[in-house]
Parts: structure tokens; sequence; C-alpha cells
């Protein structure tokens, strides 16, 4: 003789759902901040979209390429130690009360090198908001930037150790208007549009897992997810 139906199960199991979504999303939510966190880093250590031409050049030797007196010292942005592997390393994963997580480059981190409005190192979330945020500026040509144009390309230029404080004041524009495009670095855009998707797919199973387990206790047969 089959069993019967329990329709009292199937109400007791609905009524628990509620309650039991909401004990176990605190859990996935974090998992999948995690997840998100170590799809960042990786992608910053694993970059590869390398600028070309001077760019590249000093992007991959930094101070090695090259002196030139009055540069401060700066290491290359495309190898271990250089800025993208100093971003990967400084992203943190931070909870916002219950169930909430926020995905973020550490606010403390600093660039070892500083600047007049940074004297104590340039904060590494502003350079990955600036790396993100691909913006053109149009600038000036100087006698002193075609000068240091001129050196790259004869290969004596570069990014060396400061070895005076003395300035040069005289510094006149030779009339001529650029435009800097900075290099595309997609790497927060990159993780939502490419890996988020999957990422969520693979919470929603692990969340359905969670909610067969449930349905057993009340009477529901076991399945594969």
């Amino acid at each position: 003789m089959a069993k019967k139906f329990s329709f009292e199960k199937v109400a007791a199991f609905l009524d628990a759902i509620p309650p039991y979504t909401k004990q176990i999303l605190p859990k996935h939510a974090e998992r999948l901040a995690h997840a998100v966190q170590l799809q960042i880093a990786e992608r910053y250590r694993t970059f590869d979209g390398s600028p070309g031409g001077f760019g590249l050049m000093v992007a991959q030797y930094g101070k090695e390429k090259g002196k030139l007196s009055g540069r401060p010292a700066k290491k290359p942005a495309l190898l271990p130690g250089g800025i993208m592997a100093m971003i990967g390393a400084s992203i943190e994963r931070r909870k916002f009360g219950r169930g909430s997580f926020r995905v973020h480059v550490a606010q403390s981190a600093m660039h070892p090198q500083a600047s007049l409005r940074f004297p104590r190192g340039v904060p590494l979330w502003l350079i990955a908001y600036m790396q993100e945020s691909r913006r053109p500026v149009a600038m000036n040509m100087t006698h002193l930037m075609r000068a240091y144009i001129i050196m790259l390309r004869e290969g004596r230029g570069g990014y060396g150790t400061r070895k005076t404080k003395r300035f040069i004041q005289r510094n006149f524009p030779t009339g001529t208007t650029f435009v800097v495009t900075p290099p595309d670095r997609p790497v927060w855009s990159f993780v939502i549009q490419r890996r988020l998707p999957k990422l969520l797919i693979l919470t929603a199973q692990a969340i359905s897992v969670d909610l067969v387990k449930l349905a057993v206790k009340y009477g529901g047969k076991p399945m594969q997810i």
C-alpha cells in the first residue's frame, strides 16, 4: 500500500524555508565575497595587458633601464613587487552587518613612492581607480619633456635615484600639444563581467543543496543537484 502524501509536511517545509534561508545566506555570502577577492587578486597578479613603446619599457625595467639624475626611483609595474602586484596583495574583504561583505583595496595600503599630494605614499586604492578608469589627458610639450623622450629613445632615460636637490627652473613650452592615453587596466570590470556570473551560479547551486537537505528532513527524497 502506497504511503499517503503528507501536505502537513509540505506546509511545514515551506514555513521553514524563510528562517532557514536567512540562517545560511551569511555563510554563502562570505564564500562568494572570498571567491571574488581571490579572482581580483589573481587578475592583478597575472595581468598581461601591457602598454607599448616607452610605457612598456619603463613598466618592465623601472629604474634598471638607464639612470636619469633628478628622477625618483620607481619599481617596475609588471614585475613582482610592482604596482599591480602590490594592489593584488592589498585586496581585502570586510563584513558590514549580517550577511553583507565588501571587497576593496585596503584603505591603509600605500605605494612607497611619495608625491607632493601624498608625502607618506600614494594610496593604492587611488592608483587602482585611475588604472580602471581610462581617461586621456591633453598636455603641453615642454623642452624638458622633449629632452626626456630623446633620452628614452637613446636608452639613457628611465627611472633612477635622485642625485641632487637642485631643480631646473626654466622649462619652456614648445607649442606642441599631445594626448596621453593611459594603458587600459580592466581588473574589476573584467571580474564583474566575466567571472561573477559563474560565481553566482555556483552560489545558487550551493544554496539549492542546502535546501534539498532541509527538504529531506521533512520527508523529501534526496536528489543530485
